[in-house]
């Protein structure tokens, strides 16, 4: 939710709030992923980096999903708004 909230403060210079919300949560989840090589003073092989892109691949669709679906709290907002 709070990530949709985010990428809607870019709206109409981005045409899609899902599409922006999806990459701003990779971008983090990325982030992430080097700073857990960078703490142990590592770099990641090509070959983690094609592990973690594939498990981003196969994760990709939950993710939007999860975007698109309304949260609870925010059906309750609406019907509280009714």
């Amino acid at each position: 939710e709070s990530y949709k909230q985010i990428a809607e403060n870019f709206v109409p210079e981005v045409e899609s709030v899902p599409d922006t919300a999806f990459g701003i949560i990779t971008g983090c989840v990325y982030s992430g992923f080097l700073q857990a090589y960078q703490n142990q003073q590592q770099t990641p092989s090509l070959e983690d980096m094609k592990e973690f892109n594939q498990i981003i691949k196969e994760r990709a669709p939950l993710i939007k999903k999860s975007i698109l679906i309304p949260s609870s709290t925010e059906v309750s907002d609406k019907q509280d708004q009714a």
